[in-house]
């Protein structure tokens, strides 16, 4: 009898220990999930002020000159600005780019290159 006894408090204690070892641990993943989150948030909160700085910057300066490209063509829709294309005095073809322009060609370099997904949408 008391062999019987001795039994049921170790399987008690067994069952006691292993709900408290799953609950801590349970507890911790969840922690860790949310601190994982947490900088995720902190994380696309700094990709996109730092997106909008360099938006501003190029805003303030008017747009940016950069060579005419396949990849960077003349922007139809800046048309009708006089000096949307420039030659420079050693012959190198320039053309402007607008914010929204240099923006959204960022936008897809840091997807390609760095899995870092973002889209303009006007």
């Amino acid at each position: 009898m008391e062999k019987i006894k001795f039994n049921r408090y170790v399987f008690l204690i067994t069952a006691i220990w292993t709900i408290v070892i799953g609950l801590t641990l349970f507890s911790a993943i969840n922690e860790e999930h949310r601190h994982v989150q947490e900088n995720e948030k902190i994380t696309a909160q700094i990709v996109y002020q730092k997106d909008l700085m360099y938006r501003r910057w190029t805003s303030i300066q008017g747009g940016l000159y950069v060579r005419i490209s396949d990849y960077t063509p003349p922007n139809p829709y800046l048309k009708f600005i006089d000096n949307r294309d420039v030659v420079t005095t050693n012959g190198d073809s320039l053309t402007l780019v607008n914010p929204a322009y240099m923006t959204r060609q960022v936008l897809e370099l840091s997807s390609s290159e760095y899995d870092l997904p973002g889209h303009l949408t006007s």
